[in-house]
């Protein structure tokens, strides 16, 4: 359904773009918001859609020179030049569209298979957020915890799940981890069949910026 919806979009302002560009006289380039159709693809996400898009719009632009009213007598050379352009930009913006596409693509693959990675580990993987809240576990932790769902452990403070004597020092490595110092540790917490005994360890994730 989303594919028709896309599809309609593009042929929709193509056309409106072809009715533009031959109710206008030769020499003026109207066949440049073309570009606006290639554009588009960037929420297509499909790597060849702006090279398809790029050879129709091609297409317009040359019916658009001979269905064109005439322009002012002896600019042939402007009205030729003005095509030109349009064909160069609209394959510019395509190319450029698709190279953009090819990465996102890619960024989301990789992004798909580190998820799938931290999926299947048989290891507790969990991000905390600089308020020592819980805000994701992978299902080996949940299993760890005796839970389920990944909303019993939501917003839980990391520090409640250590006995209390462990508290203390692991507060300080969290600190210390917001500051940007991963680190190593052990520590107990009362599980449901008893008590538990954990290695475990901070790793500060930045951002573009640097912080963390």
């Amino acid at each position: 359904m989303e594919k028709i919806k896309i599809i309609i979009i593009y042929l929709f302002l193509a056309i409106v773009i072809f009715i533009v560009d031959i109710l206008t006289p030769l020499g003026v380039a109207a066949g440049i918001l073309y570009i606006l159709v290639i554009l588009i693809t960037l929420e297509d996400h499909r790597k060849n859609s702006p090279i398809y898009l790029a050879i129709g719009c091609s297409i317009l632009v040359i019916m658009g020179f001979y269905l064109s009213s005439p322009g002012a007598e002896g600019e042939m050379w402007k009205v030729l030049s003005n095509r030109a352009i349009t064909l160069l930009a609209i394959w510019v913006v395509a190319i450029l569209a698709r190279h953009r596409i090819q990465v996102e693509n890619k960024l989301i693959r990789s992004e798909s298979n580190y998820r799938s990675l931290i999926s299947k580990s048989p290891i507790c993987i969990h991000e905390i957020n600089l308020n020592g809240e819980i805000i994701s576990m992978n299902p080996a932790g949940l299993m760890m915890m005796g839970v389920e769902h990944e909303d019993k452990v939501y917003g839980l403070n990391y520090l409640d799940v250590p006995i209390e004597e462990d508290r203390e020092r692991i507060s300080l490595l969290l600190h210390q981890a917001k500051a940007g110092d991963a680190a190593k540790f052990e520590f107990a917490a009362n599980g449901p069949t008893g008590k538990l005994y954990y290695l475990s360890s901070f790793n500060p994730i930045r951002n573009e910026a640097g912080n963390v």
